[in-house]
């Protein structure tokens, strides 16, 4: 069973690195393991050995998960796909390979978080070995997390991430998952653990970030996937999002730019109430 594993990342050399370290520490090891970046910048000082793969992506994180498995090797099986900021338990591969062996009809899922929001891989590792894992259920049926996700290569021939996520790829993993839920079951391992760091340096800006929070969701409204109502569009994310962000501006929270994420939210409800529902556009806001 060949498994190719897949980092997307930008802007975030060194967080890139401890991830990457973590993918090769591994109990089981990944046959292949390609980081699909934006230019050199976005890697490491003195970049990576010969054995992880680099590929340039035009920007934008559903373009640099396509552009990398369109490079995985033709032998491929399985490929996982993990955010550029987590750390995983050391026999994560194993179970994948365990899982995917034992359950035929299983074609993606994702594992379960030890954590979130840690402040360091180090801090993450010492997470994963204070809490040991429980008896490992499999919850059917689950939304499937972009940070960590877990697929039959097939499918990924089948169905691609979409593109027109431009930048930021808020919601795109739920648009994904759902178009893939017809070709099998789907869910979440509790075999799997890791800690997500949410690393909040070298995304885009807060304006942007919160423009692609109302504007992704107006698009998949449009598209009759993920937001799958008007209530659910006004109230889940058009009403929902800029009081969460304005909650924690007026709460003083310094750790995001809630103020430019609450100026984004309002500028794609602006162009929402005037007819638009491209997110491609936040490729132009400044």
């Amino acid at each position: 069973m060949f498994h190719s594993v897949i980092v997307a990342s930008r802007g975030r050399g060194e967080v890139l690195r401890e991830t990457v370290r973590s993918l090769q520490a591994q109990s089981v090891a990944a046959d292949e393991i390609i980081v699909s970046v934006t230019g050199r910048d976005d890697l490491p000082a003195g970049g990576f050995a010969a054995s992880v793969q680099t590929l340039c992506a035009p920007r934008g994180v559903t373009r640099q998960i396509n552009t990398a498995v369109a490079g995985t090797d033709p032998h491929c099986d399985i490929v996982s796909i993990f955010d550029d900021d987590v750390e995983l338990s050391p026999d994560y591969f194993a179970n994948v390979r365990r899982f995917f062996k034992e359950h035929p009809d299983v074609v993606f899922f994702d594992g379960t978080p030890a954590a979130f929001g840690v402040n360091n891989h180090r801090d993450a590792r010492k997470m994963l070995q204070a809490r040991p894992a429980k008896s490992p259920a499999f919850l059917e049926g689950r939304p499937i997390w972009g940070c960590n996700m877990n697929l039959r290569r097939w499918i990924l021939d089948r169905e691609k991430f979409d593109e027109a996520l431009a930048l930021y790829g808020w919601l795109h993993e739920y648009d994904f998952g759902s178009r893939v839920a017809r070709l099998g079951r789907f869910g979440r391992y509790e075999g799997c653990r890791f800690v997500h760091l949410e690393v909040p340096q070298g995304r885009i800006t807060g304006v942007k970030h919160g423009f692609s929070q109302i504007m992704n969701a107006v698009y998949f409204y449009k598209k009759h996937s993920v937001v799958k109502s008007l209530a659910d569009l006004i109230f889940g994310h058009i009403l929902k999002v800029p009081a969460i962000n304005l909650y924690w501006l007026l709460r003083g929270d310094r750790r995001i730019d809630r103020w430019g994420r609450l100026r984004g939210n309002l500028l794609a409800i602006a162009r929402a109430i005037a007819g638009s529902s491209d997110p491609r556009q936040v490729e132009n806001i400044s």
